[in-house]
């Protein structure tokens, strides 16, 4: 049962997600958009994990990887 809860989760939102390109106000870059999308959802689910009391348990190394990564998508 959980299984076809989380299908149907999965098909609602990605099938729905034309409408915030659709309803999207002005000319917005593409990546620009898809950026302010990605951001949202990782907003969310880092507010999911933060209410559950899950812990991610991300090294120091990982930590730098993920600082240089994130550094390097915004100047490419």
């Amino acid at each position: 049962m959980m299984n076809l809860i989380l299908y149907f989760s999965t098909v609602l939102i990605w099938g729905t997600t034309w409408l915030a390109i659709a309803f999207q106000i002005g000319d917005v870059p593409v990546t620009l958009s898809v950026s302010y999308r990605f951001g949202l959802a990782a907003a969310v689910l880092m507010l999911l994990l933060v209410l559950k009391g899950v812990s991610l348990n991300i090294s120091k190394k990982n930590y730098l990887f993920l600082l240089c990564d994130l550094l390097h998508s915004q100047w490419s």
